[in-house]
């Protein structure tokens, strides 16, 4: 795997006390790229909903660090195969990761893993968009209370496996979990596999040709959960 660090326009700032400021975007079409960030303060930011960190190709590996408060992450992937390993730690995080797909924007096969501890996240994840991914792989671990996962995969054997963890149990501190599968299934059909503590409200909705698989382990008080499948 060869870096393409030669094609990659990035701007580093520091725009206010404690923050790191990461925007990266990529000139032309480049591929097997090896992106490892570490950010370590307050306000961590890598990309924004406006600037997003932008790369095209295929073959992406990256591994992202994030520790302290405030961290935002707004990312698109435009290209085949990408495999990510992101480390969140602190409250009030605000993720936006697109695998984007479609004429002239594949997303052939995409592999999240992902983990979160701290409290009151915005996590929004969109893989494939308004065209099928290949294989889509979705591990996913929150722990913490107040968080907001929010996720629409189309993919062909897509597997997403969620582990939420909210100790507290009542009121504003339950867990909010939105996580849309469309497009036919394959042979292997879609697959959500979560493991939740706590309580919060859970709304899963799958559709597309074949078998579609639900495996949940509740445990808690005042769960609020809502499955639809359809072919």
């Amino acid at each position: 795997m060869r870096k393409i660090l030669t094609t990659l326009m990035f701007v580093m700032g520091f725009s206010t006390v404690y923050a790191n400021d990461i925007y990266i975007q990529q000139v032309g079409t480049g591929n097997g790229l090896d992106l490892s960030i570490t950010q370590d303060g307050v306000n961590n930011v890598m990309g924004t909903s406006s600037a997003k960190v932008l790369l095209s190709g295929a073959n992406h590996t990256w591994t992202v660090s994030q520790v302290g408060g405030a961290n935002v992450i707004a990312a698109e992937i435009r290209g085949n195969t990408y495999t990510g390993t992101w480390a969140i730690t602190g409250n009030s995080n605000n993720i936006l990761f697109k695998c984007a797909s479609g004429v002239t924007s594949k997303c052939e096969t995409a592999t999240g893993n992902i983990t979160i501890n701290g409290n009151s996240s915005d996590i929004d994840i969109l893989i494939g968009e308004s065209a099928d991914a290949a294989t889509a792989t979705l591990n996913l671990t929150i722990d913490g209370d107040a968080n907001v996962f929010n996720a629409d995969i189309d993919g062909k054997s897509a597997v997403v496996t969620v582990s939420l963890d909210n100790q507290l149990s009542s009121g504003s501190d339950k867990v909010t979990m939105n996580l849309t599968m469309d497009g036919d299934g394959d042979t292997n059909g879609h697959t959500v596999i979560l493991d939740h503590t706590g309580d919060g409200t859970i709304d899963i909705t799958q559709s597309g040709v074949n078998d579609a698989i639900v495996s949940i382990i509740a445990s808690g008080t005042g769960h609020d959960i809502d499955i639809v499948q359809s072919d």
